[in-house]
């Protein structure tokens, strides 16, 4: 992990303290043994965070200077609490120039409380610390609970660097498929598409970065899960094919194009026979599922569920055109279905979610001319 990469997780720890101590505040009061304990963590956290620093706070989202925090459900939530208070009291970017000692963070608890509460009384005045106003941010139209757009481009964004994280490993000299890291990078897109599945793919669609390897891996993965929640497939088994996608694309894709799905299948094999097995048995049925789909498509096999993994790694490794540009999501649906018109899959496809996608500064006419 990078020196930026853990301060951002620190600065996530320390936004879990602050919410800790604003609800132990309020059921036992600031002096109670917890709550002190919680004040001097929160400095702790800020300190290893290696200020200063500037964060950002915006309807349940957090940025370090400008660059997502790392956000989990259970974060997501706390962060959205806290999001809420910074703006009633007008904050949206606070300054942290070094840490807080244990009464400036019972003051900072003190204040963001006050304002979950209702009773805000401005921001508060704590050494060390500096505020900025809030910038307009609204709810999406159709949530209730959770702002979809927001989630989905937290979820793609930290998906999006697990999937940087695995194409570097080999080159960094670590040869076995890290399995928990995939499995990460696949759960996060798929509780954003669960939550709203347009959402995830708008969010996959417009993101500010270029379309490198580690991008269309990630979207192979979302392809896989679209395709298996179109015909209902259970949930492990989507995941097993989102994560089988995950494998072939980091291993296969260059930064234009990239090997095709068999050739990449028998590329990573032994990449994912050397991860070590965590479980008693010795295998996960999640770890068994990849694999049986990966020997599959290495030897193949006409499974049904390699099918999905195959489309989503024929669509994006056609993303860029010959002079680099990225083809629109309709596009390459729209080749792909043609290329196959009789084939079942091919309906499909144009049924998933966001299928007709089509966003700026994408190629929508000349369609790839091989699979």
């Amino acid at each position: 992990m990078s020196a930026l990469d853990e301060a951002r997780d620190k600065t996530g720890e320390a936004l879990d303290v602050l919410y800790a101590l604003i609800r132990t505040r309020e059921t036992f009061g600031p002096d109670h043994s917890a709550a002190v304990q919680q004040a001097r963590a929160l400095g702790e956290r800020l300190q290893e965070a290696h200020p200063p620093f500037t964060l950002q706070l915006a309807e349940g989202v957090a940025f370090r200077d400008k660059e997502l925090v790392p956000l989990d459900p259970a974060r997501y939530a706390r962060v959205r609490e806290l999001s809420r208070a910074a703006a009633a009291m007008g904050i949206g970017e606070i300054g942290v120039d070094r840490a807080v000692d244990e009464a400036g963070a019972q003051a900072l608890a003190e204040g963001f409380g006050a304002a979950l509460r209702g009773r805000v009384a401005g921001p508060p005045q704590v050494a060390g610390l500096w505020w900025a106003e809030a910038l307009p941010v609204q709810w999406g139209v159709d949530a209730e609970q959770v702002d979809a757009e927001t989630f989905a481009r937290s979820q793609v964004a930290l998906a999006v660097r697990d999937a940087r994280r695995l194409r570097a490993a080999p080159s960094e000299g670590r040869r076995a498929w890290d399995f928990v890291a995939g499995l990460s990078c696949v759960r996060r897109l798929q509780e954003a598409v669960e939550l709203d599945a347009i959402a995830t793919v708008r969010a996959l669609e417009r993101a500010p970065t270029g379309w490198d390897a580690a991008r269309r891996a990630a979207s192979a993965a979302c392809w896989g899960l679209l395709l298996a929640d179109t015909v209902a497939l259970r949930a492990p088994v989507s995941r097993a094919i989102a994560h089988t996608a995950l494998v072939l694309a980091c291993t296969g894709f260059d930064e234009q194009g990239g090997r095709g799905p068999q050739k990449a299948a028998g590329l990573c094999m032994p990449q994912v026979l050397a991860s070590p097995a965590p479980t008693r048995s010795g295998i996960s049925p999640h770890r068994l599922r990849v694999l049986g789909l990966l020997d599959a498509i290495a030897q193949g096999t006409p499974v049904v569920p390699a099918a999905p993994v195959i489309i989503a790694h024929s669509l994006e490794r056609q993303r860029l055109d010959a002079q680099a540009r990225p083809r629109a999501r309709a596009a390459l649906v729209a080749w792909l279905a043609s290329r196959r018109p009789e084939d079942p899959w091919s309906r499909v496809l144009l049924a998933t979610p966001g299928a007709d996608t089509v966003v700026a500064d994408t190629v929508v006419s000349a369609g790839p001319t091989s699979a």
